[in-house]
């Protein structure tokens, strides 16, 4: 199994999200249906029709739909900590992914990553320049820094 790269956690969380609001809209609407369906039956309620059984049935009914409702809200509160607390954690890995981003040494390969990769680092290409115009023969700096003379001479004439 792979590890999973922040990357692809990050898509995978949004779309984990996503999937959720999808469903605190459906029980938005199923919440909202009950309150409409509650209030209808409130309405019907006079007192004519209290004294009928299918005022009791309605009665019932309305009982069932209030816990219903409670218990639909109390799922809404439970969703909302969970989303709050995946959205943290998103901003955390958005705030550790653009760390590592500027940490992260600029690429000046092509796209492809193709090619010879870079013997030195920007900090040790500055470091054979400081050791240059320290009055180093490019012989001392390449014996220094393991590498041919023709690279240190190459570095040090860049135009960057």
């Amino acid at each position: 199994m792979a590890k999973e790269t922040m990357k692809d956690k990050i898509v995978r969380l949004e779309q984990e999200i996503e999937e959720l609001k999808k469903q605190l809209c459906l029980a938005w609407e199923e919440l909202e249906k009950s309150d409409k369906r509650y209030y209808e039956l409130e309405e019907h309620t006079e007192e004519q029709f209290k004294k009928t059984g299918l005022y009791k049935q309605l009665e019932k009914e309305i009982g069932v739909l209030s816990e219903f409702r409670k218990t639909l809200e109390r799922q809404l509160e439970q969703e909302q900590e969970i989303r709050s607390k995946q959205v943290e954690t998103i901003l955390e890995l958005q705030n550790e992914i653009e760390i590592l981003q500027k940490q992260a040494p600029k690429q000046e390969h092509n796209a492809r990553g193709a090619g010879r990769k870079a013997k030195f680092t920007g900090a040790e290409i500055e470091q054979i320049k400081m050791m240059r115009a320290g009055d180093k023969t490019i012989r001392e700096i390449a014996e220094y820094m393991n590498c041919s003379a023709g690279l240190v001479h190459k570095i040090i004439n860049e135009k960057i």
